[in-house]
């Protein structure tokens, strides 16, 4: 029987009339026939929309049996919507994603539909546990919450169940976790709209110090203004590095002062504590005990968030520069015993790993999150094996300094990424302590300088180190832990005094 013929395809109830129930309307194969949209907006209730009758969800069961029909949810708010459903009696739903990613070689984004069949039935009976503190992570690329988690002291093990949760594929099992938890750390702010924010204690430790304009100093994408800042609004606790890194983030989400606690990123104590060469060398399973290291970690150009691209680096070599010799680079790394390890933002690293494959540079190795996630480790426990760092406009060389190791910076884009992007504080130069450089040939006389002890900022570093940060030890991960231990003890302290009716 072909595919076209009616009964192969499977009946469909689109929750959620909106652009993206319009774009997966796009996207969807004949596999699936929709025989009506539902949504929450009375407005929309009764008319067309694609030219498909929009029902009540109050009709929603019986239309539901009469048609065996299974519910798709195409809403951003998908998960509220699962929720919905399961309270509503029903026991399983598809959700979609538009897989969105950008192809810095081609200059292209492309869009893939995903469609996932979930069981919300257990969402109906979930409960908080008083006692719980969950630590959200997104990725292994310097997570402040992973950092926690390893560096979690031996009284709140003895006194709360602390749970360290992965955002996952399957967006039913992470919310079934999250729920749980009567404390949530976290590092991003797009991963718990779907929690009431009246029921826990919100802890944000971010993920880095910030240097390009975010939320409301956002010149990119202006619809996203208000939602970060609702986003904030939740927020009991925001750690910070200190005076001026408070300011900055405020300037960017709003919020009240008293809110920030200067902390220092747990992330940081890493830097401090970790046997750095020791884990890279079993990492890349080869020997570096003589060898001079060299990371390259430039931001990102491209954010599949918001499709926006800041910058303007062309992808013919690693560095964006204009010219590259890779068999001049090669030799230039072996003869110097030098290995160069590249670490790319999250967005874009299989799209560089296929660049690095055709260059075929030697002495040089690129490490994954995924392979960073399977050896448990962050890139944070690495990072101290390194003794010269290459970036851009990454914020990682903030936390970098805190080493006093040299630092070269490759602003290949300034103007564009200035431009796109926005700056919070600036001249980029006063800023950046160390040398910018826009070619080959200088790179490698800036390497050997460096790393043959002709460091030329070092005083500049310590300058842009003291303002950055108030504390310059690792014992941030005890500081977060005394604050989330506070939370906990004054939200317990509260709840006896309203039973006595105070």
């Amino acid at each position: 029987m072909c595919r076209d013929d009616k009964m192969d395809k499977e009946n469909v109830i689109l929750f959620g009339a909106s652009n993206f129930g319009e774009r997966v309307l796009e996207y969807l194969d004949d596999k699936y026939k929709v025989i009506y949209f539902c949504d929450n907006d009375s407005a929309k209730i009764g008319t067309l929309f694609n030219g498909i009758r929009v029902i009540s969800p109050n009709n929603l069961l019986e239309i539901m049996n009469k048609e065996n029909a299974k519910i798709m949810i195409t809403s951003s708010f998908f998960m509220e919507i699962a929720i919905q459903l399961s309270n509503m009696g029903i026991d399983s739903c598809y959700i979609t994603f538009l897989k969105t990613s950008y192809d810095p070689i081609a200059k292209k984004w492309s869009a893939k539909l995903n469609i996932e069949n979930y069981k919300i039935s257990r969402i109906r009976s979930l409960q908080i546990e008083e006692n719980s503190i969950g630590l959200v992570v997104r990725n292994n690329s310097g997570s402040n919450t992973l950092a926690l988690w390893k560096m979690i002291p031996q009284y709140i093990l003895d006194k709360y169940n602390v749970k360290l949760i992965y955002e996952k594929k399957n967006i039913i099992e992470y919310y079934e976790e999250l729920y749980s938890c009567k404390v949530v750390v976290t590092t991003h702010s797009n991963n718990l709209y779907f929690l009431n924010p009246n029921d826990r204690k919100y802890i944000q430790l971010w993920h880095g110090f910030i240097l390009k304009g975010l939320g409301l100093m956002d010149k990119c994408v202006p619809l996203s203004r208000k939602k970060n800042v609702d986003d904030w609004k939740r927020y009991d606790v925001v750690t910070s590095y200190s005076l001026m890194y408070s300011s900055l983030i405020n300037a960017c989400f709003g919020g009240n002062t008293h809110l920030y606690r200067i902390t220092g990123a747990p992330r940081n104590d890493f830097l401090f504590k970790s046997d750095g060469r020791k884990l890279l060398s079993n990492l890349l399973n080869i020997e570096l005990h003589d060898k001079k290291i060299l990371f390259f970690m430039p931001t990102f150009r491209s954010n599949f968030y918001t499709q926006y691209i800041s910058g303007n680096k062309s992808w013919e070599n690693i560095f964006g520069f204009k010219e590259f010799d890779n068999k001049e680079f090669s030799y230039f790394l072996q003869k110097n015993n030098i290995v160069l390890i590249l670490k790319m933002h999250p967005y874009e690293e299989l799209f560089v790993s296929e660049i690095i494959k055709n260059q075929d540079i030697k002495n040089t190795f690129l490490i994954f999150d995924d392979t960073l996630e399977k050896s448990k480790i962050d890139s944070y426990e690495i990072i101290n094996a390194c003794d010269l760092l290459i970036t851009d406009y990454s914020s990682i060389y903030f936390d970098f300094l805190l080493l006093d190791r040299p630092i070269i910076f490759t602003p290949i884009d300034l103007d564009e990424y200035i431009e796109n992007a926005g700056m919070l504080y600036g001249p980029y130069e006063y800023w950046t302590p160390g040398p910018k450089v826009l070619d080959q040939e200088t790179l490698q006389e800036e390497i050997l300088k460096n790393i043959n002890g002709k460091d030329e900022y070092s005083n500049q570093r310590n300058v842009i180190r003291n303002i950055v940060h108030h504390y310059k030890d690792a014992n941030s991960s005890s500081r977060v832990w005394n604050v989330i231990e506070e939370v906990l003890k004054q939200e317990s302290k509260v709840k006896k005094l309203d039973k006595k009716g105070y």
